[in-house]
């Protein structure tokens, strides 16, 4: 009985080109068995993670028919649960995901092996004989988005030894929404888990520096790195600045608060040939520099001067008060004649 459902199994666990006229599938049970008396594991060890293990596999990947899992980490559970309790099951799990991401034609199956194997090499190291292995088969295919983190995952693994738990849920789901930052989700006494709507109602005590915090936290959340709706932002104002506080500022001084840095009121101004730092007077860090070929825009009054970095409609606009006009003005300009007379020779 043992052996009739092993010889089933083994045309889904060794590779093709494995069995041949002088190893049948019948030789490779065989050799299985044997290998496992020898080795002392657990009666049938190897037909439990052929049995058991294989298809949660197969199903993860797609290529298993399988009825709808009633959690994220259900099958992740069965394919890692044994392999931690039992060490030699480890290069099984190992053996078994490359083979399936070998030769693997089939989109949506190779991405599930792939993020199979992530969160593998995230729980535990092979054995000493397969580590040489998996390492090139990671190496062979450094064009693909997680082998290098599986790279890193995996000398974490062998630096750390095991974990003792399979993988946690936000694991899981952080790697099947294509991303291997881990986030954990804080949920507040009535079972919610986003405050926004009762902060933009105003039931939150908030300085305006927090506001202002938010606001480009909430901003980033909606909208990601694009700037292309900043010019958008008075009209968001409601949907990123608390609806009691949205009139302590005009729509724009709040666009720039919110999407400009905040530098220190007091800033000194360096001018050379690298083009426009801003420096903090007190720790002597410069804060930025603009070269002159991203100031689109210079003017001036009495008692102040106006550069526009970038485009003259969307670009950011620095606007700074100092005696120092006339001086600043006069050295500009002359800098602006000995660079141009630079570029010409």
């Amino acid at each position: 009985m043992v052996l009739e459902r092993l010889l089933n199994l083994i045309p889904s666990y060794i590779p093709d080109r494995e069995i041949t006229a002088s190893k049948t599938v019948e030789k490779w049970a065989q050799l299985i068995i044997a290998a496992h008396k020898k080795k002392g594991f657990p009666r049938h060890a190897g037909l439990l993670v052929l049995d058991s293990c294989l298809p949660p596999v197969l199903k993860y990947m797609g290529d298993y028919p399988s009825k709808r899992t009633r959690s994220v980490n259900e099958l992740t559970d069965q394919i890692f649960e044994g392999a931690l309790k039992a060490e030699p099951l480890k290069d099984e799990i190992y053996c078994q995901t490359l083979k399936q991401l070998t030769d693997n034609h089939i989109k949506y199956s190779e991405e599930k092996g792939w993020e199979l194997l992530w969160l593998c090499t995230g729980l535990f190291p092979p054995s000493n004989i397969l580590l040489p292995h998996v390492q090139r088969f990671l190496q062979s295919r450094k064009h693909h988005p997680l082998a290098a983190d599986c790279i890193q995952r995996l000398q974490k693994a062998l630096r750390n030894g095991s974990r003792k738990y399979p993988p946690h849920l936000v694991e899981v789901e952080a790697i099947q929404h294509k991303t291997t930052q881990i986030f954990h989700k804080v949920y507040f006494p009535d079972d919610t888990d986003e405050e926004l709507p009762k902060y933009l109602r105003g039931y939150h005590k908030c300085t305006r520096e927090e506001v202002l915090q938010l606001a480009a936290l909430i901003y980033r959340v909606k909208f990601e790195d694009d700037k292309s709706y900043f010019p958008s932002i008075p009209k968001l104002l409601k949907e990123l600045v608390p609806q009691d506080l949205v009139r302590q500022l005009s729509p724009d001084d709040w666009k720039r608060q919110t999407t400009e840095p905040n530098y220190p009121e007091i800033l000194l101004i360096a001018i050379n040939k690298h083009g426009v730092s801003l420096i903090d007077p007190k720790t002597k860090d410069i804060l930025i520099t603009h070269p002159f070929t991203k100031i689109s825009n210079w003017s001036s009054g009495n008692t102040y001067f106006h550069i526009t970095i970038g485009n003259l409609v969307r670009g950011s606009k620095l606007l700074c008060e100092t005696s120092l006009v006339r001086s600043i003005k006069d050295y500009w300009a002359h800098l602006a004649q000995i660079l141009t007379l630079a570029d010409k020779i």
